[in-house]
């Protein structure tokens, strides 16, 4: 299991952003990129695996990535803590992480006019794992690829966890903050879309061995060659309607990632990198890095609902069409 975003931001909140060992700040901020450079380092009291430094513990894999199992190092004294283990044992770890904790508690909380380290953020943080887990943010590449391709297929369970995702996201309890302002809008887009993407594809799909399928309504029955025509437009339309929701989701969610990055964890996806989209439906099989623009963020999430509410009216108008009996002679 990996570590929480909630336990990496009670980590960084606890420590100040500095090293538990000479206490040096591990962020940098680089206003002319309007980035921030990250130079510290999440380490294991006890090792993440039983043969690493200090490893060798009855704890499981979800304790040895717990709050309560890291310390937060410079580069530098991470690499001398782990070079000599036996000089650096489990509880003089523990006892310095303590210390380093008490001494932001009493010096650096009063020397800068209580300012919060981790309050609302823990709200936001519990979001940002909801976000891993139930919108696949680690797989991202491989679903949106199952997705967009010629036949496109969501994994049966996909669904019902961004149905939940995006019910948590509605009924969160978010804080009132300016830095959490553009946080909420973010991931209530990424919801959103998610959820517009899921449910569009479900307007003509089946299931079979474990995932979503189109359901190609154009061949349910023998039609005249002119209707067989007009409901495989209508079917391709539909199609193509899926997969600009996925390119949409991937906007999205680089728009989350960013924020997150810069306002909760500069560490956020930093190994991974960027939400790309690899598939023929763009380029030729390109790998391609999708954005909104600072103006499109600007208006999200609203001008994605508006914009969803008409495309549902058209969708609405394609079904009534399929309904509608058609008189062959006058085709």
């Amino acid at each position: 299991m990996a570590i929480s975003q909630r336990d990496l931001k009670l980590l960084w909140g606890r420590a100040a952003s500095r090293c538990a060992v000479c206490r040096r700040e591990l962020t940098q901020d680089t206003a002319a990129t309007s980035a921030t450079l990250l130079i510290g380092e999440h380490a294991h009291i006890v090792a993440e695996q039983e043969g690493g430094p200090r490893g060798h513990s009855i704890l499981d894999s979800d304790q040895r990535n717990s709050y309560a199992n890291l310390i937060l190092l410079c580069p530098t004294d991470h690499a001398i803590i782990d070079a000599d283990p036996a000089a650096f044992p489990i509880e003089s770890l523990h006892d310095l992480k303590f210390r380093h904790e008490l001494w932001v508690q009493q010096t650096l909380s009063e020397a800068d006019g209580g300012r919060r380290f981790l309050g609302d953020d823990l709200v936001y943080t519990h979001i940002v794992d909801l976000a891993v887990r139930q919108c696949r943010l680690e797989d991202w590449e491989s679903w949106t690829n199952a997705a967009l391709y010629s036949e496109p297929r969501w994994d049966v369970t996909f669904p019902e966890e961004i149905e939940n995702f995006r019910r948590d996201v509605v009924k969160a309890a978010w804080p009132v903050s300016e830095t959490g302002h553009e946080f909420q809008r973010a991931v209530q887009t990424l919801a959103y879309v998610l959820h517009e993407a899921v449910q569009t594809f479900l307007d003509h799909a089946d299931e079979a061995d474990g995932a979503f399928t189109p359901r190609k309504f154009y061949k349910d029955q023998w039609y005249s060659q002119a209707e067989y025509k007009r409901r495989a437009d209508i079917y391709e339309a539909w199609l193509y309607d899926c997969k600009i929701l996925v390119l949409e989701a991937t906007k999205a969610a680089n728009w989350f990632g960013d924020v997150v990055r810069r306002d909760l964890n500069p560490a956020f996806f930093a190994d991974k990198g960027r939400f790309v989209v690899t598939s023929s439906f763009i380029n030729q099989g390109d790998t391609i890095l999708l954005e909104y623009t600072a103006e499109e963020r600007a208006s999200l999430p609203s001008s994605f609902l508006l914009k969803r509410k008409r495309k549902r009216q058209q969708h609405r108008k394609w079904w009534e069409k399929l309904l509608t009996p058609v008189d062959d002679d006058l085709l």
